[in-house]
């Protein structure tokens, strides 16, 4: 008998040594097909966090709450840099320099968005810091989410 995953045929000599012992942790459980042809592996939990298996539910469940929190708008993603003479400083005075980053970068945001001529707006928004680039180069910055819109001065959206 063989095994069809992805258009992949297996063969058993496959299937046995290879595909039950590295798929998952848990134990499969068998079934046949209806024509009796194929073999068709459900796993058991394996209750491991990172299987779409066991815990796809859970984090589909976990998205929809967090999407009902979101605001009926637009969201940007913002970042600020340090320049290069900075990041020299930031090396050797981390939490002076990533808290002053920090401050400038949510009072810039906020004021901008409570400006009546931008948006009007006290926002939210999520600010995330990294230290270094893909190049594995010191490169201080902060990423933000923030919300195309916001609580407006009578406290509506």
């Amino acid at each position: 008998m063989s095994l069809v995953f992805d258009g992949a045929v297996f063969t058993s000599a496959w299937r046995d040594t290879l595909w039950d012992r590295y798929f998952t942790g848990a134990p499969p459980q068998r079934r046949r097909s209806v024509a009796r042809s194929n073999i068709v592996i459900a796993y058991n939990s394996c209750r491991n966090r990172h299987c779409p298996k066991c815990q796809g539910a859970a984090a589909r469940t976990w998205l929809a709450a967090r999407e009902a929190d979101l605001l009926p708008v637009g969201y940007f993603h913002v970042v600020f840099t340090l320049p290069a003479q900075v990041a020299h400083i930031a090396f050797q005075n981390k939490a002076a320099v990533y808290d002053l980053l920090f401050r400038a970068a949510s009072e810039t945001m906020l004021t901008i968005a409570a400006d009546p001529k931008h948006l009007g707006a006290r926002i939210g928004l999520t600010a995330v810091p990294h230290t270094w680039c893909s190049a594995m180069t010191h490169h201080p910055h902060i990423h933000m989410i923030v919300p195309g819109g916001g609580l407006s001065r009578d406290g509506r959206c």
